[in-house]
């Protein structure tokens, strides 16, 4: 694994998840240990564009860092647009390996495979036909009260980086959010092991 990207996910920030979180991502880590036919966890954000495509990337790293395996990570939308390029710019800055040649993808360690990253809806074909559903923003839980494939559906926002694209502080708001996913993601994990 690129050394950036494990002192990222090694190094999380300090504050307590509060435990109404910690409660869901257990009850989310216990339907994973009583269904193990169905490995595949898919981010869901209204867009697709910045926070459910740094969880499938964040979430993948880890689960290899953590040798967690046998879970399959996707990321995907109430509508199809684009990943934002600020998301590539944190993803980058966290030192994931962003090649843009014949689409974009997303590597976070030479022996595995690249993450291609692309907005893709919840009724996309590419998405396995079942799933358990993580909407990582307020807003999908309003623009996906159905998510048709999933045998489970957890809300969990994080905060939403987009607000600063136009600022300064683009980066910074993008990389904050991504600790928090980081951070999270790191727990449910870890009560997978």
């Amino acid at each position: 694994m690129q050394p950036d990207i494990l002192h990222f996910i090694k190094h999380r920030p300090a504050d307590k998840v509060p435990d109404s979180r910690l409660k869901q991502w257990q009850a989310l880590a216990h339907a994973f240990q009583r269904d193990t036919s169905h490995p595949n966890l898919v981010f869901i954000c209204t867009h697709n564009a910045r926070r459910s495509i740094m969880s499938e990337c964040l979430a993948s790293a880890l689960a290899n860092q953590l040798g967690v395996e046998g879970i399959r990570f996707y990321s995907a939308g109430a509508e199809k647009t684009i990943v934002h390029q600020n998301t590539l710019t944190a993803l980058e800055a966290i030192g994931f390996n962003i090649n843009r040649e014949n689409g974009v993808t997303c590597s976070f360690a030479d022996d595995k495979s690249a993450i291609p990253l692309f907005s893709k809806s919840i009724s996309d074909n590419i998405l396995p036909s079942a799933y358990h559903a993580v909407l990582v923003c307020s807003d999908s839980d309003k623009s996906c009260p159905f998510v048709p494939a999933a045998l489970s559906r957890t809300l969990l926002p994080f905060a939403d980086p987009g607000k600063y694209d136009a600022t300064r502080n683009a980066v910074t708001a993008y990389l904050g959010s991504a600790r928090q996913i980081a951070h999270e993601l790191r727990y449910f994990l870890q009560l997978l092991q």
